[in-house]
């Protein structure tokens, strides 16, 4: 990876990077009668698959990774705002602490181990 990927390998710049490019807000449909959890997520899986088609995977694994981890962040304060009647989530709802975790996370899965080492790696030397 060049050097414009490991600067990337931060949470907050993985945030920073991934946050610009959803859009600010999200409305959810207020035609449905039975509230329920899910409901929200609809929006939001068509707005993180129109992204996803845009990622290389193969060539832009942490923006892959960001995007993922965005989208689980976001679709949570999602349910958590349908349920108490908010209609809406926006970018700006997702906390770093919540990204982080779901980062170290996902890096846990197979496949990411270089990924992994990387941004442990950085992790340490923030925490220096």
């Amino acid at each position: 990876m060049g050097a414009k990927g490991k600067s990337m390998m931060t949470g907050s710049a993985l945030l920073e990077n991934i946050r610009s490019k959803w859009p600010e807000k999200i409305s959810f449909d207020a035609s449905v009668n039975e509230r329920n959890e899910w409901q929200p997520i609809w929006e939001i899986v068509k707005t993180y698959e129109k992204l996803q088609e845009k990622i290389d995977p193969n060539k832009e694994r942490w923006l892959d990774l960001a995007n993922w981890c965005f989208n689980q962040a976001i679709t949570s304060v999602a349910r958590s705002n349908y349920l108490s009647g908010n209609l809406s989530v926006c970018r700006d709802q997702v906390t770093l602490i919540d990204f982080e975790k779901r980062i170290v996370r996902n890096l846990n899965e197979d496949g990411w181990e270089l990924e992994r080492s990387e941004y442990h790696a950085v992790k340490s030397l923030e925490e220096e």
